[in-house]
C-alpha cells in the first residue's frame, strides 16, 4: 500500500513539474504558431501574459466581449496581452478569446487555477497528454 502511495506521489509530482515548464518564457512573450491550437493557462493569484502576435501580421482585432469579464485581452502592437484578476473560488476558470485576421478566426483557450487543488492536477493532465500528442504527431 505504502509503495502506491508513494508512486501516486511520484507522478503527481512529475505531472506538476511537466505542467509549469510551458510557464517558462523566453524574451517576456510567448509566439503564437498558425494552425495550431493555443491555449494558455494563467496563476490563480491573477496574472498578465504577452503573447506575439506577429506571425498574422497587423491586420488582427480581439473580439469584444468573447471572454469572461475575469479575464481582459488587449491588443498592444503586434502583441495580445491577457490579464486576469485573481481567482478566489475553488473552481478553474475557463474562456476563449477570439481574435478576427484577414483569413478568419483564430481562438485561444484561456484557463485559469483555482484554490482547489485538482483543478491543478486536470490542467497539468491535459497539458502531458498534449505534449505527448504532440510528440507522436512528429514521429
Amino acid at each position: 500500500m505504502y509503495k502506491k502511495i508513494k508512486l501516486c506521489a511520484l507522478l503527481i509530482v512529475a505531472l506538476l513539474a511537466s505542467a509549469c515548464q510551458k510557464d517558462l518564457i523566453l524574451g517576456g512573450t510567448e509566439n503564437i504558431v498558425q494552425g495550431e491550437a493555443q491555449t494558455f493557462t494563467l496563476k490563480q493569484e491573477g496574472e498578465t501574459k504577452a503573447v506575439n502576435m506577429a506571425t498574422l501580421g497587423d491586420e488582427w482585432q480581439v473580439e469584444t466581449g468573447s471572454y469572461g469579464a475575469w479575464l481582459s485581452a488587449k491588443k498592444v502592437g503586434q502583441t495580445l496581452e491577457l490579464t486576469a484578476t485573481a481567482n478566489d473560488g475553488a473552481e478553474e476558470r475557463r474562456a476563449e478569446v477570439v481574435i478576427n485576421t484577414p483569413t478568419g478566426k483564430k481562438t485561444f483557450d484561456i484557463t485559469q487555477f483555482g484554490t482547489d487543488l485538482s483543478s491543478l492536477l486536470r490542467v497539468a493532465m491535459a497539458r502531458q497528454s498534449s505534449t505527448m500528442k504532440r510528440i507522436r504527431a512528429l514521429n
